[in-house]
């Protein structure tokens, strides 16, 4: 099997690695920001309705068979 040497410029090499560097930060922001948006979904829900328990006897439901 003969092995083909081809050439290639240290500068090429740096913007190789210094690309894949901008996808993964790129990736990695937009993962975390997913994230943050999510729990920040998921917080505001158990916000509102943990004040919607502890403010149930000031506001009580009607009841179907109130006669």
């Amino acid at each position: 099997m003969v092995r083909l040497r081809v050439f290639v410029p240290r500068w090429f090499k740096f913007i190789e690695a210094r690309s894949l560097m901008c996808v993964l930060r790129r990736t990695l922001f937009w993962l975390h920001l997913a994230a943050g948006l999510i729990a920040g979904v998921v917080i505001g829900i158990m916000c509102v309705t943990g004040a919607a328990l502890a403010w149930r006897r000031f506001f009580p439901c009607p009841r179907a068979n109130a006669s």
